[in-house]
């Protein structure tokens, strides 16, 4: 006899909900904070006389601990930690993509979870979380998964993303001068 049609999958789970206050303080992968155009991205010592990694963040607006930048209206910074987690290596960094030539910027924070972010596409900023080597995203209310692989993001929508430029401080230092 015929065997019965199996069940639908069940839906997967909904991502999680993120701590307004954890985006708002991230780091700005781009260098957009609070909406000003800074040029600086990410959490590195930028040159930073005094010594000590900062970074403008996403939203100084909302982030407590955000310093008024002095520069750029409307910007914050704070005092960041520069780590090279698992995530961070595989994730953070800037990406090219299949449908323009405008990078999408890709930042780690609360250990899994993402934030991308490109001025230019209707979506930005957009957040998702990651387990080893797929990602699924919110991109404007539309949950697309991807799957890494090797330095291309495959999605599940046919589009691909490839790494341009990894997070400068989680790249290797340069070897050392030949003797």
């Amino acid at each position: 006899p015929p065997r019965p049609p199996r069940p639908p999958s069940p839906p997967s789970p909904p991502t999680p909900p993120i701590a307004p206050q954890a985006l708002a303080c991230t780091c700005a992968p781009d260098g957009v904070s609070g909406g000003a155009h800074t040029g600086i991205a990410g959490c590195d010592d930028h040159h930073n006389e005094q010594g000590g990694a900062w970074c403008y963040v996403v939203e100084p607006a909302e982030c407590a601990e955000a310093e008024p930048s002095q520069r750029f209206g409307g910007a914050g910074f704070v005092e960041c930690t520069i780590s090279c987690s698992a995530n961070e290596r595989r994730w953070a960094g800037e990406w090219a993509h299949d449908t323009g030539d405008d990078p999408n910027s890709v930042a780690v924070f609360a250990t899994s979870q993402l934030l991308v972010t490109n001025p230019v596409r209707h979506w930005s900023p957009a957040v998702g979380t990651v387990s080893g080597s797929t990602l699924r995203m919110d991109f404007g209310g539309e949950e697309v998964v991807g799957q890494l692989d090797g330095e291309t993001l495959k999605w599940e929508n046919g589009h691909s993303w490839w790494r341009s430029v990894p997070l400068r401080a989680c790249m290797p230092p340069p070897p050392p001068p030949p003797p």
